[in-house]
C-alpha cells in the first residue's frame, strides 16, 4: 500500500516538474512574442493552465493559480466583447452615413423630377405670355392709330374704346382659356410619367437605405 502511495506521489511529482519545464519554456516563448509585439492566446491561457498542475493540489499556490487563470478568461471576454460593441458601432456609423447619403440623393433626385416639370410649366406660361403680349400690343397699336384719327376729326371715341376693352377681354380670355388647358393637358398626359418617376426613385433608395442596415 506504502508503494502505491508513493509511486502516485511520484508520479504527481513527475508531471508537476513536467508541468513547471513546460510552463518555463512558454514564458520565455512568450516573452520573444510580446517583444516583437505578437499575443498568442493559446499559449498564455495554456501557461496559466500549466502554472495550476505544477502546484501541490489544494495548496494556496495552486488557488492563485486558479484565480489568475479566471481573472484572465474573465479579461479576454471583456475583450472579446469590447471588440465586439466597437466593431457593432462602427458597422452601425457606416450604415447610418451610407443611409444618409442616399437619404440625400433621393431628396437630390425627387427634387430634380419637381424641378423639370415646374420648368416645362413655365416655358408653356413664356409662350403663352409672349403670344398674349404680341396680339394686345397689336390691339392697343390699332386703337391708338384709329383713336387719333376720330379726335383729329372730331368724332365720338367712346364705341371705339368700348369696342377695345371688349377685344381686350377676349384676348386675354381666349389665352387664359389656352393655358389653363395647356396645363390641364400637361397635368394629365405627365402626372403618370412624374408619378411614375417618383415611384421608382422611392423604391430605389428604400433598397439601399434597407440594404444599409443589413
Amino acid at each position: 500500500m506504502n508503494t502505491i502511495i508513493k509511486g502516485q506521489k511520484q508520479a504527481d511529482e513527475a508531471a508537476r516538474e513536467a508541468a513547471k519545464k513546460r510552463a518555463d519554456e512558454l514564458d520565455a516563448a512568450l516573452k520573444i512574442y510580446a517583444a516583437n509585439g505578437i499575443e498568442v492566446l493559446s499559449l498564455q491561457k495554456e501557461q496559466l493552465q500549466l502554472r495550476i498542475k505544477q502546484e501541490k493540489e489544494g495548496s494556496d499556490e495552486q488557488k492563485k493559480a486558479i484565480l489568475d487563470l479566471a481573472v484572465w478568461e474573465g479579461q479576454q471576454n471583456k475583450k472579446k466583447a469590447d471588440k465586439l460593441k466597437a466593431d457593432q458601432d462602427k458597422a452601425d456609423a457606416k450604415a447610418k452615413a451610407a443611409a444618409e447619403k442616399a437619404a440625400n440623393e433621393r431628396k437630390s433626385a425627387l427634387d430634380e423630377i419637381k424641378k423639370n416639370e415646374e420648368e416645362n410649366q413655365k416655358d408653356i406660361l413664356q409662350l403663352n405670355m409672349n403670344a398674349r403680349d404680341k396680339e394686345l400690343s397689336s390691339l392697343q397699336l390699332d386703337y391708338d392709330k384709329k383713336k387719333e384719327t376720330y379726335e383729329k376729326y372730331g368724332q365720338d371715341t367712346s364705341n371705339l374704346t368700348t369696342k377695345y376693352n371688349n377685344q381686350k377681354v377676349e384676348i386675354n380670355k381666349k389665352y387664359d382659356d389656352q393655358i389653363s388647358q395647356a396645363l390641364t393637358d400637361r397635368t394629365s398626359k405627365n402626372l403618370d410619367t412624374y408619378k411614375q418617376k417618383e415611384l421608382e426613385i422611392n423604391k430605389f433608395y428604400d433598397n439601399i437605405i434597407k440594404n444599409c442596415y443589413g
